[in-house]
């Protein structure tokens, strides 16, 4: 005849604790594994965000003014070499394809949002020129 202290120590038994136990605290890890892996995705997805920038909002603002009046978005508009570096380093910072060459007149120019950006060595540096 088996006791209860023998029921309650035996194999079976233990085992059967023991699977609980595991179950509950696989249930713990992948909870906080879940959370860990929700954590990492919105990080990376925070850095994917294109940050925002003063030039490209004063160029924006520029661009909706020549669009109301002209009825399209400007091919060219002049900038100073302060804003030109500044505009360069928000497309690396952003991981943004750039597009840069050297017109035929020897300056350079970018393409920002669907307009040429020149680089206007007469300009002064943190000057943003009228579209064109």
């Amino acid at each position: 005849m088996l006791t209860r202290r023998d029921l309650l120590f035996s194999s079976a038994f233990a085992s059967r604790l023991r699977a609980d136990g595991d179950a509950a605290q696989t249930s713990q890890v992948t909870d906080a594994m879940e959370r860990e892996l929700r954590q990492l995705t919105d990080a990376v997805q925070a850095l994917h965000r294109a940050t925002s920038s003063a030039d490209l909002a004063q160029i924006r603002d520029k661009q909706r003014v020549y669009f109301k009046t002209n009825e399209r978005f400007p091919e060219f508009i002049d900038v100073g070499l302060r804003v030109w570096e500044r505009l360069y380093d928000w497309h690396i910072d952003n991981q943004l394809p750039l597009k840069v060459v050297r017109a035929s007149d020897g300056r350079l120019e970018m393409e920002v949002m669907s307009t040429l950006v020149l680089l206007k060595w007469e300009m002064g540096e943190n000057e943003i020129g009228q579209p064109y």
